[in-house]
This record gives structure tokens, C-alpha cells and sequence, in this order.
């Protein structure tokens, strides 16, 4: 989907530097990616849990990462998380098996015992032509997790709802130690309530309008306040 998107409307990923970069315009865009929308603000967060489903109750999840599955853009673990898109579904099974061969406890030796895969040195090619200067140390492990990622403010939207996303690597379905590393905890927002406080947010400059600045929004709500 990745490399569909971008052969038909190449001209707007033209200034993207990674394929991160990439993800992040075509889940802007509304393509499934790796990627899920989090933000840095809990009043955007609070906004989002008010503005869907208002007869359901709402959830405020406040997700905190160890502090070195926390990347910025430009970071190597991004990067190999990243490209995994630009593989088949066959190559990351094939991905997948290989790390869960590794059973050394070592991160080097590890990293050492994986690199061997050719299929690794795959991913790594894909890599090296965003990094040239990359090189093939890749542990498995850092394959499995879930990283935080604060990007760059590639567009309006990100920067409005003070953007970041959790960078989702490859593991089984059924396993969730992916995100054993990551606290989380939870609010629950009363439906009730809901109406409540998406007009206070309102009235500190949190709403549609602002959180969603392209003309479209602004549209709607001016449409909403008139009907």
C-alpha cells in the first residue's frame, strides 16, 4: 500500500527524508501504516475520548515508554521499524522466525547470530538507501517492540494536536510483551460528561477547528454552528 501511494501521487512525499517520514504523511492521509496516533497533550487526548461515540463512555489512556524505547525520527531502531513496511508479508514471517530462533542472551552475540540471515541483510538494504551509513548490527529483540517516536512536524495537524505516534515492530498477535515495557494507565470519561467538557475545551482553544486546521474542518464547524 506504502509503495502504491507513493508511485501515484510521488510529488507528496517529495521532501520526506525516511520512510518514517513516509508512514507518517500516508497515515495523514488515512492509509493503514505501523503507526498509531498518540499526542504529548492529555487535553487533546481528553478531547478525542469526548468527540467519538457520545451515548459510550470514554478512555484516557496515559501510555509511558522505558526511556530507551522512547526515538525521535532520525533514530536507527525507527529506521529498521520503518522499512519493514517496504518488505512482504513472506519476508517478515520469514523475519520472525529467524529472530525467534536467537536465544542468546547476549545483545551482541545475538545481534551477531541474526545478521547471518539473509533475510536481515534484506531490511538492511532497504535501510541503507535512506541511511547509507548504516550498519548491519541489528539485535532481534529490538525488532519486537513498540517504540515511541516524536517525528517532525511535517504538517499542520501534528504540530496543532502536538503529534507523536507508537512505532508498532513485528510479533504474534497473541503476544503482548511487545508493550510489556510500557505503563499504562487509564480515565475512564463519563458519556454524560462528554458534551460538558468538549465545551470547556472550547474555551481554552481546543477544538475541531483547531486541532484539524485545513479548511475542510473549519468548514464543518462554521456548517455545524449554522444548522
Amino acid at each position: 500500500m506504502l509503495r502504491q501511494i507513493i508511485a501515484e501521487h510521488p510529488g507528496e512525499f517529495a521532501n520526506d527524508l525516511t520512510t518514517f517520514d513516509k508512514l507518517v504523511r500516508a497515515q495523514h492521509y488515512g492509509l493503514p501504516t505501523r503507526l498509531l496516533d498518540v499526542t504529548t497533550n492529555p487535553l487533546v487526548a481528553l478531547f478525542f475520548a469526548c468527540n467519538t461515540n457520545p451515548s459510550d463512555n470514554g478512555k484516557v489512556l496515559l501510555i509511558t515508554p522505558d526511556i530507551e524505547k522512547q526515538k525521535y525520527f532520525d533514530s536507527d531502531s525507527v529506521s529498521l521499524l520503518s522499512n519493514l513496511a517496504f518488505l512482504t508479508r513472506g519476508q517478515k514471517e520469514e523475519l520472525f522466525e529467524a529472530a525467534k530462533k536467537i536465544k542468546l542472551s547476549s545483545p551482541k552475540l545475538r545481534a551477531e547470530a541474526f545478521c547471518q540471515e539473509l533475510i536481515v541483510d534484506r531490511l538492511a538494504q532497504t535501510v541503507k538507501m535512506e541511511k547509507p551509513y548504516f550498519r548491519l548490527e541489528v539485535d532481534p529483540f529490538d525488532l519486537a517492540y513498540v517504540v515511541s517516536v516524536t517525528p517532525r512536524k511535517i504538517h499542520a495537524r501534528i504540530k496543532a494536536q502536538e503529534g507523536a505516534f507508537l512505532l508498532f515492530g513485528i510479533t504474534e498477535k497473541e503476544s503482548g510483551n511487545h508493550m510489556s515495557h510500557m505503563k499504562v494507565e487509564q480515565i475512564e470519561i463519563k458519556s454524560t460528561s462528554k458534551a460538558k467538557i468538549i465545551e470547556e475545551l472550547e474555551t481554552i482553544g481546543i477544538s475541531q477547528k483547531s486541532l484539524f486546521p485545513e479548511i475542510s474542518s473549519a468548514a464543518d464547524q462554521i456548517k455545524r454552528r449554522y444548522s
